[in-house]
């Protein structure tokens, strides 16, 4: 890691981790961002002490696998990923703000196309039916797709699991389709 320039952690994110802003915490690891002289802000993913796996070098695989839906990878080892730090809005922050029947449907769909990708490369995320917390709306409008820690490699189906959330889960797409019908918005 010290070959990018290691230059600094900054206080970004949505949660707080001993008075410092993170971008995520997980039962097995951490991540923040970090300012690096060779790439500049980066997102690093740092594996927790006390955590059951002893290496984050099977997502860096699937991640590299996975790309360009999920971050590019710059660096990993044993206890760090380095990776692209998607600039962007996660699902669950997103879904709420849409007033539009076809802006929705449009979305689900690029998330369900970003499925069949991983599907495609024989990759299972295992956390999709939590679309919310691992899908980001990139401010290119692109579906990236975080926090592989739990994939495999091997097949049994993104796209399924894609749907049966967007179906099973709905409150809050229900709350927008609600919105949708009261706007008089008829037409696909």
């Amino acid at each position: 890691m010290s070959s990018l320039g290691f230059r600094g952690c900054v206080d970004l994110g949505d949660y707080e981790l001993w008075g410092f802003k993170v971008l995520g915490k997980g039962h097995s690891s951490v991540v923040l961002a970090a300012e690096f002289a060779g790439i500049g802000r980066a997102a690093v993913k740092v594996l927790r002490t006390d955590s059951k796996s002893s290496s984050l070098l099977r997502e860096c695989d699937l991640m590299r696998k996975a790309f360009p839906v999920a971050p590019m990878t710059y660096y990993c080892d044993d206890e760090f990923i380095v990776m692209e730090l998607v600039r962007g809005v996660k699902l669950g922050d997103l879904v709420p703000r849409i007033n539009s029947c076809r802006d929705l449907i449009t979305l689900y769909l690029k998330i369900l196309a970003s499925a069949r990708y991983l599907d495609m490369k024989n990759i299972t995320h295992k956390e999709l039916n939590v679309l919310r917390e691992h899908v980001i709306i990139d401010v290119e409008g692109r579906v990236r797709i975080i926090d592989f820690e739990s994939g495999f490699a091997g097949f049994t189906c993104n796209v399924c699991r894609v749907f049966l959330s967007v179906v099973c889960e709905g409150s809050s797409n229900h709350e927008v389709l609600r919105y949708s019908r009261n706007t008089q918005e008829t037409t696909f």
